[in-house]
């Protein structure tokens, strides 16, 4: 969630999800790869009660420096003067301070988008309540916090020591904009990088994820996705596409044998056979996804401090600035 409580440029993050409260076409545009833009999607009063609710949380000292508690500093660039600040309510977004009646209509709200995206996406775990953490904030960002270019999930096999010890992962990031009577002369605007359309138009098969393996490249400029599996007889791990044959998905083993998952940052493209490996195009690389793929250059650089390299878009085909006016959504696979 983005919340203005001192009248600052903000953006925000937050994720999960599933309901009937956004179109066929949305979905589709989700599960293609692509990024769906809902003006309008919060009632005017609950966009009113949040924004109070948020304004007074942080006026009583219930928000805290986000990026300045982990590793954030270094690996998202965040600064003492330039940090995000972030309401998780304690124990949870439940927590029984500030407006919680408020708080708890808009997690109903939620809940509803999240049943209808595990359906529509196949992603049954959106749904589930209980120990999964469907993640809920308030985030506040500083005049000048800027968050660098970044992809929010990565195949646990490439995190290195962290992969693999949480239960869960993100599949869906949502962001609702609480900012009212915003411009766009005011920044804060969310940078996103989509495929283009033509690419998503001649798509045959979900992007993002198949059968729990995430994605980690494209081959036939951004056409088809590549996933990499670790759960392999062998032990080893591989990297495959989905072929769609009269309404039957097959895998197409690309990998020209099974492999061990090296350390970042990881060039993916050595694995594969060899005549397939002109065409691939890795998503996770340190100019794609400087903040990950090169996360000890980035912890040296000058205390953390995010370099313009970050931000550099000129050869991307599509993009995108979301606007954090009130009441929009915006959500896309995480």
């Amino acid at each position: 969630l983005s919340s203005n409580p001192a009248a600052t440029a903000t953006t925000t993050t937050s994720n999960s999800c599933s309901s009937p409260l956004i179109s066929t076409e949305d979905i589709q545009n989700i599960s293609q790869g692509g990024v769906a833009i809902i003006p309008n999607w919060l009632p005017p009063h609950l966009i009113t009660a949040m924004h109070d609710d948020a304004q007074q949380l942080f006026q009583d000292g219930q928000f805290r420096p986000d990026g300045l508690t982990n590793t954030a500093i270094k690996e998202q660039g965040f600064s003492k003067k330039a940090d995000r600040q972030t309401f998780r309510g304690g124990a949870g977004w439940d927590s029984d301070i500030g407006d919680l009646k408020t708080r708890q209509e808009f997690a109903d709200r939620m809940k509803e988008l999240r049943i209808q995206l595990a359906q529509s996406l196949n992603r049954p775990t959106l749904a589930e309540d209980g120990t999964l953490k469907h993640e809920m904030t308030y985030n506040w960002y500083e005049p000048g916090a800027k968050l660098g270019r970044h992809l929010d999930e990565h195949h646990e096999e490439t995190k290195g020591p962290t992969g693999w010890m949480t239960p869960t992962r993100r599949s869906v990031t949502w962001l609702v904009y609480l900012n009212e009577g915003w411009t766009k002369e005011e920044g804060g605007a969310l940078r996103c990088l989509p495929r283009s359309d033509a690419s998503i138009q001649k798509n045959t098969v979900q992007v993002g994820c198949h059968e729990g393996n995430l994605q980690v490249g494209w081959i036939n400029d951004g056409l088809d996705p590549v996933f990499l599996d670790v759960f392999r007889e062998s032990g080893g791990a591989a990297l495959y596409q989905v072929n769609n044959n009269n309404n039957s998905e097959e895998r197409e083993i690309l990998s020209a044998m099974d492999f061990d998952v090296p350390a970042q940052p990881i060039d993916f493209s050595k694995f594969l056979k060899e005549d397939i490996r002109e065409s691939f195009a890795q998503i996770s690389t340190s100019r794609l996804d400087p903040r990950f793929a090169n996360k000890d250059a980035a912890a040296n650089n000058n205390n953390g401090a995010i370099s313009q390299h970050d931000f550099d878009c000129s050869d991307e085909p599509t993009i995108l600035d979301v606007t954090p006016v009130a009441g929009t959504l915006v959500v896309f696979d995480s």
